[in-house]
């Protein structure tokens, strides 16, 4: 069949700057089916109105909010963060005891270049830039 990509021959008429395009989409597909099949699947704990996940590793913002949706959760906003630690801390510590840091991002951003944290271990909460890495905590 003349024109089919499947059949070696097809490939002859092709130029190595075609080639090499080529190559290059399918390394690109490649990847992100790789990232994608490397997300851990989500494990909950049931604490106040949401379920929280174990600690997912320390990553950028962006990352965060990307795995997040990919997971079909979400950031928790700042404000969750505290009220876990507020009003959940018996919880929280046994949730974060795995945690070598104890900062988690929040999904409230302070500018367009920077996020909240919030420290699980003491409460406090700092902004950072989006950048920078910390753990994330799925909510759903």
């Amino acid at each position: 069949m003349a024109g089919d990509s499947t059949k070696p021959e097809f490939f002859a008429l092709w130029s190595l700057r075609q080639l090499q395009d080529e190559c290059a989409r399918l390394n690109k597909v490649l990847k992100e089916c790789s990232e994608i099949a490397s997300t851990p699947e989500l494990k909950l704990t049931q604490i106040g109105d949401l379920e929280w996940s174990e600690n997912l590793g320390d990553m950028t913002w962006q990352k965060a909010m990307d795995i997040a949706k990919e997971l079909g959760a979400r950031v928790p906003t700042r404000l969750e963060l505290l009220d876990l630690y507020d009003n959940h801390y018996e919880e929280c510590q046994k949730l974060i005891k795995d945690s070598p840091s104890g900062n988690f991002w929040s999904a409230t951003e302070y500018s367009s270049t920077s996020a909240w944290s919030v420290s699980l271990i003491g409460g406090n909460t700092s902004y950072c830039y989006k950048t920078g890495t910390y753990q994330l905590r799925c909510v759903r």
